[in-house]
C-alpha cells in the first residue's frame, strides 16, 4: 500500500495552483517541516496522523505552508480541517485539500473550532457556514426523583460483540451528520474514562437504545443517549439517563454534564426535567460545507 502512495505521491505534483506546486505532506517531511508555534502535534503525533490518513495531509513545495486533515470522528464521508499553516497559500491548500475529499466521494467538510476561530473570515469567504448550533448542558448535582420503575427495559455494559446492535440504534436513532462508525465506536470505547451501556427491551430483548459516559476527576459527560425513533416518547430515554446518571454517582461524580444540537427540542426539553441548565459560554457552532 505504501509503495502505491509513493508512486502516486512521489513524483510529479498531486495539485498545481498557478505558480504553486502542491504535494502530499509524507512522514518523510516532518523532520523538516515548521510546525506553528500553537500547533496541536508535535514531530511524533503528525507522524502518526500521516501514517493513519495517508493523502490528507499537503505542503506547498519550496514553502513551509501545510494543511492537516483527516476524517472528522472518523466519520467516513466527512472530512475534516484539523491544522493550516500558511502565509500565501491558504487558499489554494484548502481548495487542494476540497478537491481530494471530492475525490474519495466525501459529502461534507468541518473546520476544527481553533482553526476556524483564527481565520473566520477565510472560511465564510470560501463558503463555509453553520452546519450545526450546539449547546451545553451542566447538572450541579446526580439528584434523580424518578426510579423508573416498571420501565420495561435493562442495560448491559457493552463489548465488541455487540457493535452491530449499536450501530444499528446508533444510525437509526442519530441525523447522518452525528452517525457513529465502527473505527470511531471502537476508538471511543476503548478509552479507559468511557462506560457504554446498550438498552434492551425487556419482553424481546430487542436493542432501543445506548448511553456512553466519560468521567473526569468530580463529573461525567454524557457523550450519547440515544433511543430508536419508533420507541422516542416512551419514557425510554429518561430511564436511560437516570440510569446514567446513577452510574456516573457511583463512579464519584457529583456533577453531570453533556452537549446537543440547538435543533434538538426533545432531548433539551429531558435534560432541563431532570434540572441541566445551559451554560451559553460553553456553547458553540460547527462549520463546514457540503461538498458538491
Amino acid at each position: 500500500m505504501f509503495e502505491q502512495l509513493r508512486q502516486r505521491f512521489g513524483g510529479d505534483p498531486k495539485y498545481k495552483r498557478g505558480s504553486s506546486d502542491i504535494v502530499e505532506l509524507t512522514t518523510a517531511d516532518v523532520a523538516t517541516i515548521n510546525l506553528g508555534w500553537n500547533s496541536r502535534f508535535n514531530s511524533s503525533t503528525l507522524r502518526n496522523q500521516l501514517m493513519l490518513y495517508p493523502g490528507l495531509s499537503l505542503r506547498v513545495v519550496g514553502s513551509q505552508d501545510y494543511i492537516i486533515g483527516d476524517l472528522w470522528r472518523r466519520h467516513e464521508e466527512v472530512g475534516h480541517i484539523t491544522e493550516v499553516r500558511a502565509r500565501t497559500h491558504r487558499k489554494e491548500l484548502l481548495e487542494s485539500l476540497e478537491a481530494e475529499f471530492r475525490q474519495r466521494k466525501l459529502r461534507a467538510v468541518v473546520v476544527a473550532n481553533d482553526e476556524h476561530a483564527e481565520n473566520p473570515r477565510f472560511y465564510m469567504d470560501a463558503g463555509y457556514i453553520v452546519l450545526e448550533n450546539i449547546i451545553y448542558y451542566d447538572k450541579p448535582d446526580t439528584i434523580v426523583y424518578n426510579s423508573f420503575r416498571g420501565v420495561p427495559l435493562y442495560t448491559i455494559p457493552y463489548n465488541y460483540l455487540m457493535e452491530e446492535d449499536l450501530l444499528i440504534v446508533d444510525h437509526a436513532a442519530f441525523p447522518w451528520l452525528w452517525w457513529n462508525s465502527r473505527e470511531e465506536m471502537g476508538f471511543y470505547s476503548k478509552q479507559p474514562d468511557v462506560t457504554i451501556q446498550i438498552c434492551y427491551r425487556s419482553e424481546d430483548n430487542k436493542p432501543v437504545g445506548y448511553f456512553g459516559f466519560t468521567m473526569y476527576e468530580r463529573w461525567g459527560h454524557l457523550d450519547r443517549l440515544a433511543v430508536t425513533p419508533e420507541f422516542q416518547g416512551m419514557g425510554y430515554g429518561a430511564y436511560q439517563l437516570s440510569v446514567a446518571i446513577k452510574m456516573m454517582e457511583a463512579k464519584g461524580a457529583r456533577r453531570v454534564t453533556l452537549s446537543t444540537q440547538l435543533t434538538n427540542h426533545q432531548s433539551q426539553r429531558l435534560y432541563e426535567r431532570f434540572g441541566f441548565q445551559r451554560v451559553q459560554n460553553l456553547e458553540y457552532n460547527l462549520i463546514g460545507r457540503w461538498i458538491d
